[in-house]
């Protein structure tokens, strides 16, 4: 083992623990003999070596250290190995570490494992951690009003404020109810905007709006399985959207993670309902984009699902769409995302959905869906089954 020292912005040396020997790098004329060097010196000269440990070697001469100077050296220094290096996100192969222009980075889905259906169902890929080599964006800190804000927020829209119900990296959502009428309960959301947001056309609009806002309008309210946009306003900081709030409702991965088994009719009653939320976004031109379990309500009572959270929606008239406009959820991530350079919004809906049914049909424990959910999550998109046929 070689342990190499700089003992000056001019000189370093090498030591040598199999040889007991050091090399110095002159600087000019100087030369230093350290044959007749004790203890001390020699610390003296390790010392002032750490002081600039980067400094280059040059033409290299031999020196020798007495004995009683190598066993002076701290013991296990020169014998000791190195530790092995660790693991690092450096070592994911680079075409997995494809940038995007959303503020994280997804890990690739793997090609589904089409095997037959004896247990537990293994066409998804797996929920793993997202691996992201990309440093955390200067805009990640984004703006959340505090409790007393949304009070006046709610005040301002006609509503007592009563709750928080999640914060995300636009926008805070909270339930409150109208103060003239007790009866009526609403999700309010508040958008705050940076400039850098997406702006559509609406009709009887006098310029454009938030895209969000846009889509929800375009979708009106003739659909029981997307959740309803009461009304809408924008501020001087964002955008205001009052939404219907189901009573007493979760999160469909909420429920499915907590319901333990569910029965066959209520996991078809949650098929046909998804399938009418997409066919109803489909057919008014609109890709939803974040599709997934967490963002699907579902009613206690009377399980009806809603689809809610149309932030990272897209106007179907625009598509082929570039592949890095995707900002949805990773696990369910069409993998032609990662794929190609662009995508078409049926067949990434095709996927999204079987993605959710295979989901449900692992908490049903049955595998009557499987061949369809084979064929809806082919990875070539051209292989995969219409809307119209699932």
């Amino acid at each position: 083992m070689t342990v190499v020292f700089s003992s000056s912005p001019f000189s370093s040396f090498v030591l040598d623990s199999s040889r007991h020997r050091v090399t110095v790098s002159p600087a000019g004329s100087m030369e230093r003999s350290t044959k007749a060097k004790s203890g001390s010196s020699f610390f003296e000269r390790v010392l002032k070596g750490l002081k600039s440990p980067f400094r280059r070697r040059r033409d290299e001469e031999v020196v020798e250290f007495s004995q009683s100077e190598m066993e002076d050296f701290e013991p296990g220094l020169l014998g000791a190995s190195p530790p092995p290096p660790e693991a690092s996100f450096e070592d994911v192969p680079e075409e997995k570490q494809r940038k995007r222009k959303t503020d994280r980075s997804r890990h690739p889905s793997p090609e589904p494992d089409h095997k037959d259906h004896e247990g537990e169902s293994s066409v998804l890929p797996q929920e793993e951690p997202v691996i992201s080599s990309d440093p955390e964006p200067e805009s990640s800190g984004h703006y959340h009003p505090s409790d007393l804000e949304l009070e006046d927020l709610a005040f301002e829209c006609g509503y007592d404020y009563e709750r928080l119900l999640g914060e995300g990296c636009y926008g805070s959502v909270f339930k409150a109810i109208h103060r003239a009428d007790r009866s009526k309960k609403a999700a309010i959301k508040c958008i705050t905007t940076y400039g850098v947001e997406s702006y559509l056309e609406v009709d009887g609009e006098p310029r454009p709006v938030l895209a969000e806002v846009a889509m929800m309008l375009r979708l009106g309210t003739s659909c029981s399985s997307i959740i309803k946009l009461h009304d809408w306003m924008e501020n001087d900081v964002g955008f205001i959207l009052i939404m219907e709030v189901p009573d007493q409702s979760m999160t469909l991965q909420h429920y499915l993670d907590n319901c333990g088994s569910i029965d066959g009719g209520t996991a078809s009653r949650f098929r046909h309902q998804l399938l009418d939320a997409v066919t109803h976004c489909f057919s008014h031109g609109i890709f939803h984009g974040d599709l997934h379990l967490e963002n699907v309500l579902v009613s206690e009572s009377s399980l009806d699902l809603k689809v809610i959270d149309f932030g990272c929606a897209l106007a179907i008239e625009d598509e082929p769409f570039e592949s890095s406009d995707y900002h949805g959820n990773e696990i369910f991530c069409p993998p032609e995302i990662d794929d190609q350079p662009t995508f078409f919004a049926e067949p990434a809906y095709v996927w999204c959905l079987a993605a959710m049914f295979e989901k449900i049909m692992k908490a049903c424990e049955t595998n009557e869906w499987c061949y369809i959910i084979r064929l809806c999550l082919a990875r070539d998109p051209a292989d995969r089954l219409r809307l119209d046929q699932m």
